[in-house]
């Protein structure tokens, strides 16, 4: 668990473990070059669904069946949810460690050279010719989008609670 709500009974957890090799935002060069919907900066599960709706998703977006393989209610995260988790420090130093306890893979720290995390956030620039997506870069503390058919790592995120549930302040 890396974040809950004021109520206590909303929250959002990571997986242990990350992609062990790079991969593709979307495999398919039709695929790379349109749109599909997947804009929500919030809440990756939004964009997860709009993958879903895509026939043989399974093949076409690596980085989302990656997430989706780990069971129900995982997905790649939207931009703004991975920022929060990858670039705040105090997140960052209070996750690791029990990554580390629990035998999965930390959170790289700023400065890792070349190492770039997907999200789940589709941008509208193009790069020759390909629509591009949202992700991380760890070594500049940094978020650009590229082409989404670059290679670059995955974490995934599920939430948990009872949104009915009202916010206490």
């Amino acid at each position: 668990v890396f974040w809950v709500d004021a109520s206590g009974f909303n929250g959002k957890i990571v997986s242990l473990t990350e992609s062990k090799t790079a991969l593709l935002w979307s495999s398919v060069e039709s695929e790379q070059k349109r749109l599909i919907g997947a804009d929500d900066k919030e809440n990756g599960a939004n964009n997860m669904a709009k993958v879903r709706q895509i026939y043989d998703w399974q093949s076409k977006y690596p980085a989302f069946k990656w997430c989706a393989d780990l069971g129900e209610g995982w997905y790649l995260p939207a931009i703004e949810e991975l920022k929060r988790f990858t670039l705040d420090n105090t997140v960052r130093n209070a996750i690791n460690p029990t990554l580390a306890t629990k035998g999965g893979t930390k959170i790289p720290d700023i400065g890792m050279p070349n190492y770039w995390y997907w999200s789940s956030t589709e941008s509208n620039h193009k790069y020759e010719g390909m629509f591009c997506a949202w992700g991380v870069l760890m070594n500049l503390d940094f978020t650009g989008s590229s082409n989404k058919g670059s290679l670059y790592y995955v974490r995934a995120f599920s939430a948990f609670g009872n949104k009915s549930q009202p916010a206490t302040t």
